[in-house]
């Protein structure tokens, strides 16, 4: 008979991989996107190619970020996209997210897993080979690796050295989402380094054309991946 599984084993549910388009993730930050303008940039955004979206919003109460996550959640609805959640499992929950991304200061995947159940994507944030691995171990779906260039978003952070994406490309088998600086003039590079997708926020929202910005960058990280 088959041992019956128990939330207090370390990775009680396997990881939420259905078929999914990694491409492009267009993150929703609170700093960017006042909730005023969420549902026209999503649907831009969507409209230009990107095929998922998560809502950040570092700086807002949790109430008023349940909220803003709230508009987003049905403007991807109607653009036919996933969204998660940024850093956040109990807004997850509380606006019935597909998923929630995890940085390095917040919940481990195994405790996110159990609170979410099995049926929603989990990512964490890797920046090394070791940290990708135990990420995979513990029941992620996908990485966010970066930062990849220079981040206006995150300043503090030093991009990657070079190689080390293709050392963490190796080490998992997870899909691998590029994050930091990609804008339409460097996403073909960022496709060689082996990613499955890419993020961004500013070359989205900041651009005043977020349809026409995602559209430029599906089409360089494409032809990235064909080189």
């Amino acid at each position: 008979m088959p041992r019956a599984v128990s939330l207090l084993d370390p990775a009680p549910f396997a990881p939420y991989n259905p078929r999914m388009d990694w491409t492009l993730l267009a993150i929703v930050d609170a700093d960017f996107v006042p909730e005023d303008a969420l549902e026209r940039s999503i649907a831009a955004a969507a409209r230009g190619g990107a095929t998922w979206i998560q809502v950040r919003a570092k700086a807002l109460a949790t109430g008023d970020f349940v909220r803003y996550a709230r508009v987003a959640a049905r403007a991807a609805k109607t653009a036919g996209v996933p969204f998660l959640i940024n850093d956040r499992v109990d807004v997850a929950l509380a606006v019935e997210a597909d998923g929630v991304h995890l940085g390095e200061e917040d919940l481990p995947v195994a405790e996110a897993r159990k609170l979410l159940g099995p049926g929603k994507r989990i990512g964490r944030t890797a920046r090394d080979p070791e940290t990708a691995r135990r990420a995979e171990a513990e029941g992620a779906d996908y990485l966010g690796v970066g930062p990849q260039f220079g981040s206006t978003t995150k300043p503090a952070l030093v991009p990657l050295a070079e190689g080390r994406t293709e050392e963490i490309r190796r080490a998992v088998s997870l899909p691998l989402v590029g994050i930091g600086g990609i804008d339409p003039s460097n996403a073909r590079e960022a496709a060689k380094r082996g990613l499955d997708g890419i993020a961004t926020i500013s070359a989205l929202f900041a651009s005043g054309d977020p349809e026409d910005a995602a559209r430029r960058l599906v089409r360089a990280f494409r032809e990235g991946r064909e080189a």
